[in-house]
């Protein structure tokens, strides 16, 4: 995910990387508890992203010391293998728990969570006031945002 002049990764390590984009050398790099599969989100100094210890984390991605800082966790039902979505102050995860999860980005508080039949791993897509996701129960789902 590309936010100004970073793109970020994260490892089956457990690390987000930030890239400069014009040399490609590491920018700085934080550690979660677990393997980082989905993708992560970024919007203005923040990037947010699921990770396998179970939980959604919020970094700084431009502090003085070029390191990544978090701003905060939150601990969900299972392991986060999904990418994100964030629209407004609602950031959107799946989980292996079956459910998807709004975070509001501001309280850390769960909004509310919609229980599928199976881990959601894929993408979410915010579009048309509609969040659109898939699960391993084999259905798409279509939930106003």
């Amino acid at each position: 995910m590309q936010a100004g002049a970073g793109v970020y990764a994260g490892s089956d390590g457990g690390a987000l990387l930030s890239v400069e984009t014009d040399t490609g050398n590491e920018n700085w790099r934080f550690a979660a508890g677990g393997a980082i599969n989905g993708t992560p989100v970024s919007a203005g100094q923040s990037v947010y992203f699921g990770s396998a210890d179970h939980s959604v984390y919020a970094v700084a991605v431009y502090t003085l010391d070029k390191s990544g800082s978090k701003i905060w966790s939150r601990r969900l039902g299972g392991p986060v293998n999904s990418g994100l979505a964030l629209h407004g102050t609602t950031l959107y995860a799946g989980s292996d728990d079956g459910y998807l999860y709004a975070i509001d980005i501001t309280t850390t508080t769960v909004r509310w969570r919609f229980g599928t039949g199976g881990p959601v791993r894929s993408r979410i897509l915010v579009a048309g006031g509609l969040v659109i996701f898939g699960s391993h129960d084999h259905r798409v789902y279509a939930l106003r945002a």
